[in-house]
């Protein structure tokens, strides 16, 4: 017992120590007279002491040898942790007494150094443990496996003896396992693996096992021992969670969202794919740099305010931002951003998932856009369908107060007490027919006389107009493109928009001294432009002549650009806000379009659009005013559903020696037609009317006579009709209101160019 190294004693069955070896003597720097016949309260702390005596009095209990685990102090002080060997024997007078062996496993390599001295404490250690350790001999037989070892393979201790692992498991383990047997004898020192096992019922599962040679009391190595575990439960997790990184790597790699993780100082520690493909940086580019990379100059100087929020924010934030690309463009970018918070708690970086939104929000505000120019769209197409109504209606009416008084003033001797008045009624009708003439306009339905006409000269011959009409302080100035194509439209009504924007632009500079500027050019529309100037879809890409009047007046603000072509809106104390509106309505008959720039203080600038016109501009003539001669009588049938109408025009035709049939409406004037088609020298037919409209009507009447002519009259424009009827073999057209004069100068023409 003085010559093992294990630490031996005996105690009596009082517990008092009856005999130590040198082993502890040497632990415990105390000599056998000082520990002989104290019990362990004497010389062990009590914590100590108690569970000691405990573990003695329960081995003289069982009445077997247990081996257990105790922690005792050396001399120094310093706990230590022993494999203890206790068992109950009979001492002096036949009491009951323990006996103990101790090994220090406090440190593995000493535990190992201990077993090789002493095989047989070895082997009691082993077996006592719930372990799996065995040893082999340098041809891979078994030596010993201990029971935990042998239950699991279902071997008994002496049926395993000699056997290798080729008797004990499957071919590929067993050239695993002696793959791994040489590589501990190459290495000569302890090794550790992770190996698949299969115990004696076929159950496969994952052992971590460690491996080291054995030597002799020479140092020989002469085998190898092992003990080994089962790790099957963490080889599972540890496959699982592999995989699940594997999963969110792939994941990550493939996903369209572009995912970013920032370190705690706001730089790039992770950057994929997608991320790449929305900034236009590469991984490697990005990496290490600071957030500002990706944040436009302006607002960089936010960049530590944001990164602090995100840091505070437990559960995340969310946010739109415009962001920087490579190239230098601005995106939208939705952001969704979390804190990478530990299990303690402690926030370590910022995952952000980042999508491009730039398309999605241009596709938001160019719906936007369009919602709005359809509805602007809808609003003038019922503004001008309500005025054309109106102005149609009104002419109807106009025409018989008009045509009365136009009576009147024929039958009245010039010092008749009343014709002055009626000359005021004429008057008043003429203006009220300049207002249907806007409304119309506006409607797009005004009475136009096109040819082709040079914008340049028009304006030029309309200059000392426009001086009389402008104020004193305001300048006039021109900007010709020279060689200006031509285009075709009716050349008053270009006046008229000229004078409308001119005089509006002389109002726009009050009584301040300004400029008025007139610029002729041309523009080719493409796509984008016609998208940035919300036109009316009717309004196509081409090339176009354009007319600029700008003036250096306030200006206007969006809301007041947005009404400013409505029919009736007026900035002004007085008038009818018709101006603009026909104008706009003038020029969307010549199939051009009007837009606005203007911002408050600013000025202002109408920029026409009018279609070139092939060929040369016409000179301009002046028109003949004189009387046709009058051809001799006929019968004229009349066809309009208006009364006023018929009345007042049956009233001019009988004054001029016609006789007058009427009808209502087209039903009505075919069935009378067929009835004295022989006899009609003249038609006077409305467009517009019910039952059978004046177009269908005409079709019918010239199947039952073709050479008849036809005078066609309505409210709306002669462009329009002639357009309706155009290669019909139209005889006129005479637009409503109409004076008695007007109407004999129409039907004279028409009769005089009948074959």
């Amino acid at each position: 017992m003085d010559h093992s190294p294990a630490v031996a004693w005996i105690k009596d069955h009082e517990f008092r120590y009856r005999y130590i070896n040198r082993a502890y003597e040497e632990l415990f720097q105390a000599t056998a007279e000082e520990v002989i016949g104290k019990i362990d309260h004497d010389l062990l702390p009590k914590d100590v002491a108690d569970q000691t005596r405990a573990n003695d009095a329960a081995v003289l209990r069982s009445g077997k040898a247990t081996e257990i685990v105790e922690k005792v102090p050396g001399a120094d002080g310093v706990m230590r942790h022993w494999l203890v060997k206790k068992f109950p024997f009979q001492g002096e007078g036949g009491e009951a007494w323990t006996g103990g062996m101790a090994f220090e496993i406090t440190r593995h390599a000493e535990a190992q150094q201990q077993l090789k001295e002493s095989q047989a404490l070895y082997a009691s250690l082993v077996n006592s443990i719930p372990m799996n350790v065995f040893r082999k001999d340098l041809e891979g037989g078994i030596t010993f496996m201990s029971p935990a070892y042998l239950e699991k393979v279902g071997e008994t201790e002496e049926s395993i003896i000699g056997k290798t692992d080729f008797d004990l498991f499957p071919q590929e383990l067993a050239e695993k396992y002696r793959s791994d047997d040489q590589r501990v004898l190459e290495r000569n020192a302890t090794v550790e693996f992770v190996e698949e096992f299969v115990d004696g019922d076929g159950e496969r599962s994952f052992v971590q096992t460690m491996k080291t040679p054995v030597r002799d009391a020479a140092g020989e190595v002469i085998g190898i021992q092992g003990i080994f575990w089962d790790i099957t439960d963490k080889k599972l997790a540890d496959e699982a969670l592999k995989q699940a990184h594997q999963r969110q790597e792939m994941h990550v790699q493939r996903t369209p969202l572009g995912v970013i993780e920032w370190d705690l100082a706001f730089r790039v520690a992770d950057w994929n794919p997608a991320a790449e493909s929305i900034f236009g940086h590469s991984r490697a580019e990005a990496l290490g740099k600071h957030a500002s990379f990706i944040v436009p100059e302006e607002a960089r100087e936010h960049v530590d305010e944001i990164w602090n929020n995100l840091l505070a924010s437990k559960g995340g934030l969310k946010s739109s931002n415009a962001n920087l690309h490579k190239s230098g463009r601005l995106i939208q970018c939705e952001w969704h951003n979390t804190p990478l918070v530990t299990s303690e708690g402690e926030v370590v970086g910022v995952t952000s998932l980042v999508v491009d939104v730039t398309e999605l929000k241009e596709a938001e505000a160019e719906k936007i856009r369009m919602q709005e120019k359809f509805q602007e769209t809808q609003k003038l197409e019922s503004l001008g369908i309500l005025a054309g109504g109106i102005a149609h209606d009104f002419n109807n009416l106009l025409t018989g107060i008009l045509g009365n008084a136009s009576l009147a003033q024929m039958q009245l001797s010039s010092d008749s007490p009343v014709a002055r008045y009626v000359r005021q009624i004429e008057e008043a009708s003429t203006r009220a027919a300049d207002l249907c003439s806007q409304m119309l306009a506006y409607s797009g339905k005004g009475r136009f006389v096109v040819k082709k006409i040079d914008l340049n000269k028009l304006i030029k011959d309309t200059t000392h107009l426009l001086k009389l009409s402008i104020s004193k302080k305001a300048r006039l100035k021109f900007d010709f493109t020279a060689k200006l194509p031509a285009i075709m439209a009716d050349a008053t009504q270009m006046r008229q928009i000229i004078m409308n924007l001119v005089i509006n632009a002389s109002e726009a500079l009050g009584d301040r001294p300004g400029d008025i500027l007139l610029k002729t050019g041309t523009q080719k529309v493409d796509k984008p432009f016609l998208e940035l100037g919300r036109f009316e879809p009717e309004f196509k890409e081409g090339d176009y002549l354009t007319l600029e009047v700008s003036d250096t007046g306030c200006g206007m603000d969006e809301a007041t650009k947005a009404r400013v072509f409505d029919p009736f809106f007026t900035t002004k104390f007085t008038g009818r806000g018709l101006g603009l509106a026909a104008a706009q309505g003038i020029v969307r008959g010549h199939g051009g379009a009007v837009h606005v720039y203007s911002e408050p203080g600013a000025g202002t600038t109408f920029r026409l659009f009018l279609p070139f016109a092939e060929g040369e501009a016409e000179e301009s003539r002046a028109e003949d005013s004189g009387v046709v001669p009058n051809a001799a009588g006929g019968v004229v049938l009349i066809v309009d559903d208006e009364d006023t109408v018929r009345s007042v025009a049956e009233e001019m035709l009988k004054m001029f020696g016609f006789e007058v049939e009427t009808a209502t409406d087209g039903v009505e004037g075919l069935r009378r037609f067929q009835e004295i088609s022989d006899r009609v020298d003249l038609t006077l037919l409305d467009l517009t009317m019910p039952n059978m409209d004046g177009e269908e009507a005409f079709r019918e009447i010239r199947k039952i006579r073709g050479d008849v002519p036809v005078l066609l009259m309505s409210g709306f424009n002669e462009q329009e009709a002639i357009n309706r009827f155009a290669g019909l073999g139209l005889a006129g057209f005479i637009q409503k209101p109409f004076k008695a004069e007007e109407l004999k100068v129409k039907i004279d023409a028409a009769l005089s160019n009948r074959e």
